[in-house]
């Protein structure tokens, strides 16, 4: 599990472009989307950003703008686990949905970590 939370997540008051940059740096293919108490407010990843450049979307509008976008979509709604299910109920997850990244949350749906398929 990835638990380095400032190369995990960006504040939802970030700009796309900065998303974007935050993705490169960490090299994850993901970026958690949070509120100010870390709560996840949802995911862009690198799927996310092909789709935002055919489309053709405003990389300075807010990262919750490109959210609303999603919305609606199959994309919009992050699948996500909590701290205590464990290493194995993380790998099932993500096997059954066939996704790579699974957001880890605590108790009170706070971002706790990153489990992901390597």
């Amino acid at each position: 599990m990835y638990a380095d939370l400032t190369t995990l997540c960006i504040h939802e008051a970030s700009s796309f472009r900065a998303a974007i940059a935050h993705m490169d740096r960490s090299r994850l293919g993901i970026v958690l989307i949070v509120d100010e108490d870390r709560r996840l407010v949802g995911t862009i990843t690198d799927g996310d950003v092909r789709r935002a450049i055919l489309e053709r979307t405003t990389l300075d509008q807010p990262v919750t703008g490109f959210l609303a976008q999603k919305a609606g979509t199959r994309y919009a709604n992050p699948i996500t686990s909590s701290i205590t299910a464990g290493q194995d109920a993380w790998l099932r997850v993500l096997q059954y949905h066939k996704i790579f990244h699974l957001p880890i949350l605590d108790e009170v749906q706070r971002v706790v970590g990153l489990a992901a398929m390597e």
